[in-house]
């Protein structure tokens, strides 16, 4: 069997439990159980499977619970589910930019960069609870996209596909289909279903 990926181990023996990790270029940003933020760079040493790592950062209390880390490079931000909200702190200080009040209660959230015209847009959308919420980023703040999203139940992932949005339910997955024209919603198509005998059903 063909082997894609390799896996080689780069931190071992890390006193704290990683919750999350991000990772850009050359940077490595580990999330702890304890809430601590660490900053590594990592580098390839030439003609081998090894590497060297250097932390370079860490901070003790970016929050009490780091439950997911996103880095959009473009705009120097890092975007974060800190204790079921999503903040955004600057890349390079890790000092806090904006908090998405509404977004309180939040359990997943993904992002969407895309370029065009040398232009970076970024998207994101939240979950909480058993609804979908839309965003868009401006002026180094989240403003909505769209209106809440009744979902038929707790969002367990969910991943960007150009103007879709997949989410990942227990059972099932949905399509949320996004006119990219005037950024809303045009509506929620059933995607299939997984059952617990493993097969499927389209």
């Amino acid at each position: 069997m063909h082997d894609a990926y390799e896996p080689v181990p780069i931190l071992e023996k890390l006193p704290l439990q990683i919750d999350c990790l991000a990772a850009w270029d050359d940077w490595l940003l580990v999330g702890t159980k304890p809430g601590h933020l660490l900053l590594y760079r990592i580098k390839k040493d030439a003609g081998t499977n090894r590497f060297e790592v250097t932390l370079e950062k860490s901070n003790k209390n970016f929050s009490k619970k780091i439950q997911q880390l996103f880095v959009v490079s473009q705009y120097k931000i890092l975007v974060s589910l800190l204790e079921n909200n999503i903040h955004v702190h600057d890349l390079l200080t890790f000092q806090q930019i904006t908090v998405v009040s509404k977004a309180r209660g939040a359990t997943l959230f993904a992002c969407d960069l895309q370029s065009s015209s040398g232009e970076a847009k970024l998207r994101m959308c939240v979950a909480v609870k058993r609804k979908i919420q839309l965003y868009y980023w401006k002026d180094r703040d989240f403003h909505e996209l769209q209106g809440d999203v009744a979902a038929p139940d707790v969002p367990k992932s969910m991943a960007w596909c150009e103007n879709s949005i997949c989410v990942g339910f227990k059972r099932d997955y949905y399509l949320i289909r996004v006119s990219p024209k005037n950024l809303c919603i045009t509506g929620i198509n059933y995607f299939f279903k997984v059952y617990s005998n493993r097969k499927l059903l389209f």
